[in-house]
C-alpha cells in the first residue's frame, strides 16, 4: 500500500513503483474512487410524493434548489434509505440521494488515469464509498449515535450526519481549509495569507495550540448545524469523522472533536477489513492509516444494505469480533 503523487512525469509500472503488478498490459484495470472539482453528494426530501416518478420535477428541483444543471453534469440518484439506484416506475419513497459531477470533470479525470497508465473499470465518487464505508463500520462496532462526517476540502466542506445505516443530512460549507490562512497570518504575524498557506502545509510546524483559533469558524458553523440537527430530532451527535485529510494535517480532526464534544471515531482497518474478508498481507501495516482511506477500503468492500444498521449482539462470536474492533477504537459506546 502507498500514495503516489500524479502530478510527476512517472507513468505506468514505473509511477506504481512495484505496489502493482502490470505484466504485459500497459494498463492496470482498476476501480477508482475520485474527487472531482464541484462533485456534489446531496440529501432530498420530496414535500409532496404527486411528482415522484416525474424525471424532469427532479430535474427542476436540481436546477432550482441545488444550481445543478443536468445537461452538463452527470448525475445519479439513489434511494436515501436503501442506497438503491432510483427507478423512476417505483413509488412510495420519500427521501433521495442526489450525486454527480460535471462531465467534464470525469472525463478530464478519466484522461488523467489514463495517462498514468489506470485503466477506470469504474469511476465512482470517493464521497459515497466513504459514507457506505462509516455507516458499515459503525454497525459492526454497535455504534447507534449519530455520527458527524465531515468532509473538508480547500475551498469548502461538505457535512454529513449518519445515523443507524442512514444518511440524515447534508449540507455544503462555504468554508474550507482556506478560511484557516487569515487567522494563521494574524496569530504569527505573516506578511501576507500566501505565507500562511505556505507554511501551513510545510509540515514544520505544529499547529495543535493554534487550532481551535484557526478553526473557529469552522467550528461554529459546523456547532450550529449538529445543533439543529439535534434539536429537530431529538438525538444527540456523539461520534465525529473528518476526511480527506493527510497525516500531517490529523491535528485538525482532533481539535473539531475537542471543541466540539464528541469522540473521534478512530479506525480498526484490520478487524473490520478481515470481518469484510478482505485478506492483508503481513507486511502491510494499517496501524497508522488515517480516515483518508476509508473511501479506498469502501470501493474494495461488497456489502447489503441490511448491515449497515447496528444491530443488538446475538451470540459470543459476533460479541468477540465488534470487541476486537471497539477495544483497539475506543469509541464504539
Amino acid at each position: 500500500m502507498g500514495e503516489l503523487p500524479l502530478d510527476g512525469g512517472a507513468t505506468g509500472a514505473a509511477l506504481f513503483g512495484g505496489l502493482a503488478d502490470f505484466g504485459s498490459n500497459p494498463y492496470l484495470q482498476a476501480i477508482c474512487g475520485v474527487h472531482p472539482p464541484k462533485g456534489f453528494v446531496f440529501l432530498h426530501e420530496l414535500e409532496s410524493m404527486a411528482k415522484v416518478k416525474d424525471p424532469s420535477y427532479f430535474e427542476e428541483v436540481l436546477k432550482t434548489k441545488y444550481a445543478i444543471d443536468p445537461s452538463i453534469y452527470d448525475i445519479d440518484i439513489f434511494l436515501a434509505d436503501s442506497g438503491d439506484r432510483y427507478d423512476f416506475s417505483a413509488s412510495g419513497h420519500r427521501r433521495f440521494i442526489f450525486c454527480g459531477a460535471p462531465r467534464d470533470s470525469f472525463l478530464s479525470i478519466q484522461t488523467s488515469l489514463l495517462d498514468k497508465g489506470v485503466y477506470p473499470t469504474r469511476l465512482e465518487l470517493s464521497t459515497l464509498s466513504t459514507i457506505g464505508a462509516v455507516l458499515h463500520y459503525a454497525a459492526t462496532c454497535s455504534i447507534k449515535e449519530p455520527i458527524l462526517f465531515l468532509e473538508l476540502g480547500i475551498h469548502g466542506a461538505v457535512l454529513f450526519i449518519l445515523h443507524e445505516g442512514k444518511l440524515e443530512e447534508s449540507i455544503k460549507i462555504q468554508r474550507g481549509i482556506e478560511s484557516i490562512f487569515p487567522h494563521l497570518q494574524e496569530e504569527l504575524s505573516l506578511k501576507d495569507a500566501s505565507s500562511a498557506q505556505r507554511l501551513f502545509f510545510s509540515n514544520t510546524f505544529d499547529f495543535t495550540d493554534l487550532g481551535p483559533k484557526l478553526l473557529a469558524e469552522v467550528i461554529r458553523e459546523v456547532q450550529a448545524l449538529t445543533g439543529s440537527y439535534e434539536v429537530r430530532t431529538g438525538q444527540l451527535v456523539e461520534h465525529c469523522f473528518v476526511s480527506l485529510l493527510p497525516r500531517n494535517l490529523a491535528w485538525i480532526g482532533q481539535t473539531l472533536a475537542t471543541s466540539l464534544g464528541l469522540q473521534p471515531l478512530r479506525m480498526n482497518y484490520l478487524s473490520w477489513l478481515r470481518m469484510l474478508n478482505i485478506e492483508v498481507d503481513d507486511g502491510v501495516d494499517l496501524t497508522n492509516r488515517g480516515p483518508r482511506w476509508m473511501g479506498l477500503f469502501g470501493l474494495m468492500a461488497q456489502y447489503a444494505a441490511s448491515e449497515y444498521s447496528a444491530q443488538p449482539k446475538e451470540s459470543n462470536e459476533t460479541t468477540d469480533k465488534q470487541e476486537e474492533i471497539a477495544d483497539s477504537s475506543k469509541v464504539a459506546n
